[in-house]
Protein backbone atom coordinates (compact mmCIF):
# COMPACT_ATOMS: atom_id res chain seq x y z
CA UNK A 1 0.00 0.00 0.00
CA UNK A 2 1.26 3.76 -0.67
CA UNK A 3 0.96 6.02 2.06
CA UNK A 4 0.55 9.69 1.44
CA UNK A 5 1.48 12.60 3.84
CA UNK A 6 0.13 16.28 2.66
CA UNK A 7 1.14 19.62 4.46
CA UNK A 8 -1.16 22.73 3.78
CA UNK A 9 0.19 26.12 3.89
CA UNK A 10 -1.87 28.57 5.44
CA UNK A 11 -2.34 32.25 4.20
CA UNK A 12 1.22 33.49 5.27
CA UNK A 13 2.89 30.12 4.38
CA UNK A 14 2.12 28.54 7.73
CA UNK A 15 1.92 24.73 8.14
CA UNK A 16 -1.12 24.07 8.92
CA UNK A 17 -1.36 20.27 10.70
CA UNK A 18 -4.32 18.66 8.57
CA UNK A 19 -5.26 15.51 10.79
CA UNK A 20 -7.74 14.78 9.03
CA UNK A 21 -5.75 13.76 6.41
CA UNK A 22 -3.62 11.34 8.77
CA UNK A 23 -7.49 9.94 9.07
CA UNK A 24 -8.25 9.66 5.42
CA UNK A 25 -4.85 7.70 4.74
CA UNK A 26 -5.53 5.25 7.72
CA UNK A 27 -9.45 4.42 6.36
CA UNK A 28 -8.17 4.86 2.81
CA UNK A 29 -5.70 1.83 3.49
CA UNK A 30 -7.79 -0.39 5.89
CA UNK A 31 -10.70 -0.28 4.17
CA UNK A 32 -8.41 -1.20 0.61
CA UNK A 33 -6.95 -3.82 2.16
CA UNK A 34 -9.81 -5.46 3.74
CA UNK A 35 -12.69 -4.49 0.86
CA UNK A 36 -13.46 -2.19 -2.21
CA UNK A 37 -16.63 -1.78 -0.12
CA UNK A 38 -17.13 1.28 1.99
CA UNK A 39 -14.42 4.56 1.78
CA UNK A 40 -12.04 1.59 0.37
CA UNK A 41 -9.48 3.45 -1.58
CA UNK A 42 -8.19 -0.11 -3.57
CA UNK A 43 -4.65 0.82 -3.27
CA UNK A 44 -4.82 4.14 -3.95
CA UNK A 45 -1.41 5.84 -5.31
CA UNK A 46 -2.89 9.32 -5.58
CA UNK A 47 -2.70 12.56 -3.50
CA UNK A 48 -5.48 13.81 -1.59
CA UNK A 49 -6.45 17.64 -3.06
CA UNK A 50 -7.79 19.54 -0.64
CA UNK A 51 -10.30 22.25 -0.91
CA UNK A 52 -9.57 26.37 -0.07
CA UNK A 53 -11.63 26.29 3.19
CA UNK A 54 -10.64 22.45 4.29
CA UNK A 55 -13.85 21.24 4.43
CA UNK A 56 -13.19 18.57 1.57
CA UNK A 57 -10.73 17.09 -0.48
CA UNK A 58 -10.88 14.35 -3.54
CA UNK A 59 -8.46 11.20 -3.82
CA UNK A 60 -7.83 9.04 -7.17
CA UNK A 61 -8.21 5.07 -6.99
CA UNK A 62 -6.34 2.81 -9.07
CA UNK A 63 -9.73 1.39 -9.89
CA UNK A 64 -10.70 4.53 -11.37
CA UNK A 65 -13.05 6.48 -8.88
CA UNK A 66 -12.27 10.05 -7.83
CA UNK A 67 -13.84 9.93 -4.17
CA UNK A 68 -14.57 13.19 -2.36
CA UNK A 69 -13.98 13.24 1.61
CA UNK A 70 -15.75 15.25 3.74
CA UNK A 71 -14.24 16.16 6.83
CA UNK A 72 -16.18 17.49 9.39
CA UNK A 73 -15.39 18.25 13.73
CA UNK A 74 -16.77 16.19 16.13
CA UNK A 75 -18.15 18.17 19.62
CA UNK A 76 -14.30 17.66 21.05
CA UNK A 77 -12.85 19.58 17.93
CA UNK A 78 -11.63 15.94 16.53
CA UNK A 79 -11.92 15.82 12.72
CA UNK A 80 -14.38 13.60 11.23
CA UNK A 81 -14.22 12.07 7.64
CA UNK A 82 -16.85 10.84 5.40
CA UNK A 83 -17.47 9.66 2.39
CA UNK A 84 -19.06 12.23 0.31
CA UNK A 85 -20.00 11.90 -3.84
CA UNK A 86 -18.02 9.70 -6.21
CA UNK A 87 -16.53 9.37 -9.91
CA UNK A 88 -16.35 5.92 -11.30
CA UNK A 89 -15.13 5.45 -14.94
CA UNK A 90 -16.78 2.14 -14.42
CA UNK A 91 -20.09 4.04 -15.20
CA UNK A 92 -18.53 5.91 -18.55
CA UNK A 93 -18.82 4.01 -21.75
CA UNK A 94 -14.91 4.19 -22.19
CA UNK A 95 -14.87 2.96 -18.62
CA UNK A 96 -16.79 -0.62 -19.76
CA UNK A 97 -14.79 -0.94 -22.90
CA UNK A 98 -12.27 -3.07 -21.17
CA UNK A 99 -11.26 -5.17 -23.58
CA UNK A 100 -9.73 -2.38 -26.17
CA UNK A 101 -8.21 -0.53 -23.08
CA UNK A 102 -5.89 -0.50 -20.73
CA UNK A 103 -7.48 -0.26 -16.70
CA UNK A 104 -8.56 3.28 -16.36
CA UNK A 105 -6.95 4.49 -12.64
CA UNK A 106 -6.47 7.68 -11.26
CA UNK A 107 -2.48 7.96 -10.52
CA UNK A 108 -1.80 11.56 -10.53
CA UNK A 109 -3.75 14.14 -7.62
CA UNK A 110 -6.95 15.40 -8.57
CA UNK A 111 -7.01 19.44 -9.38
CA UNK A 112 -9.19 21.64 -7.60
CA UNK A 113 -9.38 25.03 -9.51
CA UNK A 114 -11.80 27.08 -11.41
CA UNK A 115 -14.63 25.85 -9.04
CA UNK A 116 -14.07 21.77 -10.55
CA UNK A 117 -12.40 18.63 -9.99
CA UNK A 118 -9.81 18.05 -13.27
CA UNK A 119 -8.04 14.49 -13.06
CA UNK A 120 -6.30 12.32 -15.85
CA UNK A 121 -6.80 8.81 -15.82
CA UNK A 122 -4.47 5.86 -17.39
CA UNK A 123 -7.44 5.11 -20.22
CA UNK A 124 -5.83 8.53 -21.65
CA UNK A 125 -8.53 11.07 -20.79
CA UNK A 126 -8.47 14.50 -18.68
CA UNK A 127 -11.96 14.74 -17.36
CA UNK A 128 -13.82 17.83 -15.52
CA UNK A 129 -16.69 17.32 -12.80
CA UNK A 130 -17.84 20.00 -10.52
CA UNK A 131 -16.09 20.20 -7.10
CA UNK A 132 -19.08 19.69 -4.71
CA UNK A 133 -20.59 16.66 -4.25
CA UNK A 134 -24.46 15.77 -3.87
CA UNK A 135 -24.56 13.40 -0.94
CA UNK A 136 -22.74 9.79 0.41
CA UNK A 137 -22.19 7.78 -2.35
CA UNK A 138 -23.99 9.94 -5.15
CA UNK A 139 -22.15 10.44 -8.51
CA UNK A 140 -19.74 13.53 -9.10
CA UNK A 141 -22.09 15.77 -11.39
CA UNK A 142 -21.59 17.35 -14.54
CA UNK A 143 -18.42 15.22 -15.56
CA UNK A 144 -16.77 15.63 -19.12
CA UNK A 145 -14.07 14.32 -20.60
CA UNK A 146 -11.34 14.63 -23.52
CA UNK A 147 -9.26 12.21 -24.79
CA UNK A 148 -5.99 12.11 -26.06
CA UNK A 149 -4.69 10.65 -29.17
CA UNK A 150 -2.94 6.98 -29.53
CA UNK A 151 -2.96 3.31 -28.70
CA UNK A 152 -5.98 2.50 -26.50
CA UNK A 153 -3.73 -0.36 -25.05
CA UNK A 154 -0.89 1.56 -24.22
CA UNK A 155 -1.76 5.34 -23.97
CA UNK A 156 -2.16 7.14 -20.45
CA UNK A 157 -1.76 9.93 -18.34
CA UNK A 158 0.36 8.78 -14.96
CA UNK A 159 0.62 12.31 -13.82
CA UNK A 160 -1.45 15.99 -12.25
CA UNK A 161 -3.38 17.64 -14.50
CA UNK A 162 -2.37 21.37 -13.88
CA UNK A 163 -4.73 24.65 -13.90
CA UNK A 164 -2.99 27.61 -15.23
CA UNK A 165 -4.88 30.89 -16.39
CA UNK A 166 -7.82 28.77 -17.81
CA UNK A 167 -5.84 26.46 -19.29
CA UNK A 168 -5.01 22.77 -18.43
CA UNK A 169 -1.99 21.47 -18.69
CA UNK A 170 -1.00 17.81 -18.44
CA UNK A 171 1.87 15.13 -20.11
CA UNK A 172 0.62 12.07 -21.83
CA UNK A 173 1.82 8.67 -23.19
CA UNK A 174 0.49 8.20 -26.52
CA UNK A 175 2.01 4.60 -27.28
CA UNK A 176 5.02 2.64 -26.09
CA UNK A 177 7.29 5.15 -27.53
CA UNK A 178 6.26 8.44 -27.53
CA UNK A 179 4.84 10.84 -26.08
CA UNK A 180 2.83 14.41 -25.81
CA UNK A 181 2.00 18.28 -24.17
CA UNK A 182 -1.37 18.42 -24.14
CA UNK A 183 -3.24 21.99 -23.32
CA UNK A 184 -6.96 22.43 -23.29
CA UNK A 185 -9.35 24.78 -22.47
CA UNK A 186 -10.92 24.33 -19.08
CA UNK A 187 -14.07 26.19 -19.64
CA UNK A 188 -15.00 24.22 -23.08
CA UNK A 189 -14.54 21.12 -21.29
CA UNK A 190 -16.50 21.76 -18.28
CA UNK A 191 -19.24 22.66 -20.53
CA UNK A 192 -18.82 19.33 -22.79
CA UNK A 193 -17.70 21.23 -25.80
CA UNK A 194 -16.28 20.02 -29.17
CA UNK A 195 -13.13 18.08 -29.19
CA UNK A 196 -11.96 20.99 -31.38
CA UNK A 197 -12.75 23.35 -29.21
CA UNK A 198 -11.45 21.94 -26.22
CA UNK A 199 -7.92 21.70 -27.32
CA UNK A 200 -5.97 24.57 -27.18
CA UNK A 201 -2.69 22.98 -28.57
CA UNK A 202 -0.25 19.91 -28.22
CA UNK A 203 3.55 19.98 -28.41
CA UNK A 204 4.11 18.70 -30.81
CA UNK A 205 1.86 19.77 -32.87
CA UNK A 206 -0.56 18.11 -35.33
CA UNK A 207 0.63 14.90 -36.20
CA UNK A 208 4.02 15.10 -35.56
CA UNK A 209 5.95 12.40 -33.87
CA UNK A 210 5.81 12.90 -30.28
CA UNK A 211 8.44 13.13 -27.69
CA UNK A 212 9.75 10.22 -25.61
CA UNK A 213 6.99 9.02 -23.25
CA UNK A 214 5.63 11.24 -20.32
CA UNK A 215 5.40 10.44 -16.95
CA UNK A 216 6.00 13.21 -15.61
CA UNK A 217 3.78 16.09 -14.16
CA UNK A 218 4.84 19.61 -16.10
CA UNK A 219 5.65 22.44 -14.18
CA UNK A 220 4.05 25.32 -15.28
CA UNK A 221 5.80 28.85 -14.43
CA UNK A 222 4.87 32.23 -15.77
CA UNK A 223 2.86 30.49 -19.13
CA UNK A 224 5.88 28.22 -19.73
CA UNK A 225 5.61 24.20 -19.31
CA UNK A 226 8.52 22.72 -17.88
CA UNK A 227 8.73 18.77 -18.74
CA UNK A 228 10.89 15.41 -19.12
CA UNK A 229 10.20 12.42 -20.70
CA UNK A 230 11.76 8.86 -21.00
CA UNK A 231 14.01 9.44 -23.79
CA UNK A 232 15.81 11.75 -21.24
CA UNK A 233 15.05 15.25 -22.76
CA UNK A 234 13.40 18.20 -20.56
CA UNK A 235 11.13 20.38 -22.97
CA UNK A 236 10.33 24.30 -22.23
CA UNK A 237 6.74 24.79 -24.06
CA UNK A 238 5.25 28.31 -23.83
CA UNK A 239 1.24 26.89 -23.35
CA UNK A 240 -0.38 29.32 -25.24
CA UNK A 241 1.03 28.90 -28.81
CA UNK A 242 2.42 24.87 -27.92
CA UNK A 243 5.69 26.08 -29.41
CA UNK A 244 9.38 25.45 -27.62
CA UNK A 245 10.64 28.03 -26.09
CA UNK A 246 14.45 26.85 -25.85
CA UNK A 247 16.56 26.52 -29.36
CA UNK A 248 16.60 22.65 -28.24
CA UNK A 249 15.43 20.19 -25.44
CA UNK A 250 18.12 19.89 -22.59
CA UNK A 251 19.78 16.23 -22.79
CA UNK A 252 20.20 14.28 -19.55
CA UNK A 253 21.65 11.21 -18.64
CA UNK A 254 18.51 9.16 -17.90
CA UNK A 255 14.98 8.85 -18.21
CA UNK A 256 12.43 11.38 -16.24
CA UNK A 257 9.66 11.00 -14.02
CA UNK A 258 10.20 13.76 -11.55
CA UNK A 259 8.65 17.60 -11.68
CA UNK A 260 11.13 20.23 -12.27
CA UNK A 261 11.79 22.71 -9.44
CA UNK A 262 12.81 25.86 -10.32
CA UNK A 263 15.03 28.01 -7.92
CA UNK A 264 16.75 31.33 -8.26
CA UNK A 265 16.53 31.28 -11.92
CA UNK A 266 17.36 27.44 -12.68
CA UNK A 267 15.54 24.38 -12.92
CA UNK A 268 16.33 20.96 -10.51
CA UNK A 269 15.22 17.63 -10.85
CA UNK A 270 16.38 14.01 -10.67
CA UNK A 271 16.83 11.49 -13.64
CA UNK A 272 17.27 7.54 -13.42
CA UNK A 273 20.95 8.07 -14.03
CA UNK A 274 21.24 8.51 -10.33
CA UNK A 275 21.67 12.06 -11.02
Amino acid sequence: MKRTVAVVLGAKGRPLLLLALVAVTASLMLAGCSSRKGLGASESWSAVAVQQDGNAGFVGTRDGRIIELLFGKTGNGSVQVSQGAIFNVGDRPEGKDTRARVGGAFYGRPTIANGHVYAGSYQGFVYSMLAEGTGNGAALSNANAFEIAGDNLSKGIEGNVIYSNGLLVTGAAENINQGRLYVLNADQLDSGASVADVEHCRYPAGDASGVGRVWSTPLVLNGIAYFGDLDHRVYAVDIDTCQLVWSAPAELGGGIVSTPVALNGKLYLGAFDRK
